[in-house]
């Protein structure tokens, strides 16, 4: 797989008690190496950073790691370290195969 950024206009807004909000525009191409087959994807988010480093995002957003089977695009609400959400999971992997 081959990720591309085609528009990155995603920004931080970190407040006092040390949460962070991360917002704006974010679209990528993932492309199919074996199979030249390629989708262009919205994964805006938005994510949320709490105090205590617990990243939540929300929206639209790809995801991969060691909890997560493949290259996922999630539509609705997770946490990224206890891999535990609610929404729509769509495998991008099963997208672009053969």
């Amino acid at each position: 797989m081959l990720l591309t950024i085609l528009v990155n206009r995603e920004y931080g807004t970190a407040f006092i008690d040390g949460r962070v909000i991360i917002t704006g525009r974010l679209v990528i191409r993932v492309t199919n190496l074996d199979t030249t087959k390629s989708v262009v994807l919205n994964a805006s988010g938005p994510g949320h950073i709490d105090r205590d480093g617990t990243f939540t995002a929300e929206g639209r957003y790809l995801a991969f790691g060691p909890t997560i089977d493949g290259l996922n695009l999630y539509t609705g609400h997770r946490d990224y370290f206890t891999a535990v959400g609610s929404g729509h999971v769509v495998s991008v992997c099963d997208m672009l195969a053969g």
